[in-house]
């Protein structure tokens, strides 16, 4: 008949499909080369605040705030919003950070809601390290208003190694493993 006809036609391309929909091909994503980097600093006592709130403090086992507010009881009682004084209070020594603006691009119009929100708390973020005097240490963008920023505290007494840890040479974009520059301009502490 012409419908197992059809069947026995399209077999192949329903397989084809389905193999490319569950086939998942891993890559490489810098936050867990950096992650490693910071694990191996041995940072007691040091805190990591990160929208990143996965990858970062699972690999680096940093005590982490996640500024999303998600694994965060302080953030998530707090209307889910980080503060300049809840930073200040616990004042992490790595501020790192999905953000859609860099040094080369303002921060990006937000579409929606979800969006709005985001960009509040990365634009906290960045007035945060930037009133304080924190570093950029790297800034690696995909595009001039998609990037993982990384600041580090100046005053931390380990500062320079830090730096150094946030600085991979080979540095993955987490959607696609591809390599991504680090754009940032500040010098060795």
């Amino acid at each position: 008949t012409v419908c197992a006809a059809a069947v026995l036609l399209l077999a192949p391309a329903v397989q084809d499909y389905r193999h490319a929909v569950t086939a998942k091909v891993p890559h490489r994503d810098g936050r867990y080369e950096v992650a490693l980097r910071l694990r191996d600093c041995n940072a007691r006592g040091l805190i990591l605040a990160t929208s990143e709130a996965g990858l970062l403090p699972l690999y680096s086992r940093w005590e982490s705030i996640d500024t999303w507010g998600l694994n965060d009881v302080h953030i998530a009682h707090a209307g889910g919003m980080v503060d300049l004084t809840y930073l200040a209070e616990r004042r992490p020594a790595v501020i790192a950070f999905h953000a859609f603006f860099s040094p080369a691009a303002p921060p990006a119009r937000s579409a929606n809601e979800w969006d709005a929100a985001w960009m509040r708390q990365t634009l906290t973020l960045r007035q945060f390290a930037e009133q304080e005097r924190y570093v950029l240490a790297a800034a690696y963008c995909r595009q001039p208003q998609d990037c993982h920023l990384y600041y580090v505290d100046s005053a931390t007494p380990r500062s320079r190694e830090l730096v150094h840890a946030v600085r991979v040479d080979k540095y993955a974009w987490v959607e696609d493993g591809g390599l991504v520059p680090n754009i940032a301009s500040s010098p060795d502490l």
